[in-house]
């Protein structure tokens, strides 16, 4: 069992993210919204690993639930607050083995 998981996880790492995408569609029944490879990869082992090995327990899907509740998460950016302008960028000039060379 765990030696098939480590072949798909290996076969996964070798695809391309087109390729990745149609698995992730296998896996979650769904379409992904990233193109992102790193991320299709993660969360395709992510599920595979899960299928073989059972996933959360109970308990741990529970805290996560709770967790998730408590969170204090803004939807929306606060209103009426003042932006700060981004901070400037300076050129300087330092010298070097008798060159000037220009810093950012």
């Amino acid at each position: 069992m765990a030696q098939d998981m480590n072949k798909e996880i290996l076969a996964l790492h070798r695809v391309k993210a087109g390729q990745l995408r149609a698995r992730y569609r296998d896996l979650f029944g769904e379409e992904s919204r990233s193109g992102n490879r790193d991320w299709l990869f993660r969360r395709c082992t992510w599920r595979v690993q899960a299928l073989a090995e059972g996933g959360l327990s109970e308990h741990a899907r529970l805290r996560a639930q709770a967790l998730a509740r408590e969170a204090d998460i803004r939807l929306r950016p606060p209103t009426g607050m003042e932006m700060l302008p981004a901070a400037r960028i300076r050129r300087a000039t330092r010298h070097w083995d008798e060159r000037a060379v220009d810093c950012w």
